[in-house]
């Protein structure tokens, strides 16, 4: 009657950080179904003591649900792209999301304070903090380090180019024989590979990364082969639990399966 879609409500879960985002956005969306329902005498027949959201739960859960968004982690859990090169850049913008407005409600605000005093302490340690800085660098999409300033990023720039630099040293110690393509670019130094690579424009945020590094590898073959490396590293254990998860499911067999879903099966 009231011509919304005919969703079932969603229930959070303690472990599942999105269940409490998603819990509210449905709510939100079927509140005057909700509504009806709960003033329906039927309903109400058989149960005592319904609580209801007042107007001030109403609207701190609208606030809530504004202040907090779903983006971040649902692009952190993806496995197409790479995702270690987004946790600064990500971790910056929610910090600055975060701030408190005087139009903030006060629960809104301690929502927001909360996240930012449990966030702004990770990632500190400086060799984990080297090694995002460098990640999201060879990023294409992150590549202009907006988070630091002019000094920082000149510095992992240089860090770049001494780590390409050692490995370059050590392939040639360990006698490899180079590739044709690196035979073509022996003219061509780390230095000069890093300054040409951040001197070209960002790649839209939906574009794939490593596309674009397969198109341009043979003009920047150096950084190309360190991209592999640090781009290949999951920024979440989200794709090594799913392994878990799938290979529970796969060893449970297909009668199991059956027998999970219609309890009804013998055995």
């Amino acid at each position: 009657m009231l011509e919304l879609p005919n969703y079932k409500l969603v229930q959070d879960v303690p472990t599942r950080w999105n269940s409490s985002h998603d819990m509210v956005e449905r709510y939100l969306e079927q509140k005057v179904a909700v509504y009806s329902t709960l003033t329906d005498q039927a309903a109400r027949k058989n149960v005592k003591d319904i609580v209801t959201l007042s107007e001030n739960d109403k609207k701190t859960s609208r606030g809530s649900y504004q202040s907090v968004s779903q983006t971040v982690t649902t692009l952190r859990c993806t496995e197409s792209i790479p995702s270690v090169s987004m946790v600064l850049p990500m971790k910056t913008m929610i910090l600055k999301s975060m701030v408190a407005s005087d139009e903030d409600d006060p629960a809104v605000r301690d929502v927001k304070t909360a996240i930012r005093v449990n966030l702004e302490p990770r990632y500190a340690d400086p060799g984990v903090q080297d090694f995002l800085h460098k990640s999201t660098t060879l990023d294409p999409r992150f590549k202009s380090l907006l988070h630091l300033d002019a000094a920082a990023r000149l510095r992992v720039d240089n860090e770049l180019t001494a780590e390409i630099v050692t490995n370059t040293q050590q392939g040639q110690a360990t006698g490899a024989n180079p590739s044709p393509e690196m035979a073509d670019y022996r003219g061509s130094t780390p230095e000069k590979e890093v300054t040409s690579y951040r001197e070209v424009d960002c790649i839209p945020l939906d574009a794939d990364p490593l596309t674009w590094w397969k198109t341009k590898e043979l003009i920047y073959l150096h950084v190309a082969m360190l991209a592999r490396c640090y781009l290949a590293e999951p920024g979440i254990s989200v794709p090594s639990e799913r392994v878990f998860s799938t290979a529970t499911w796969l060893s449970l067999g297909p009668l199991s399966l059956a027998r999970w879903y219609s309890p009804q099966l013998p055995g």
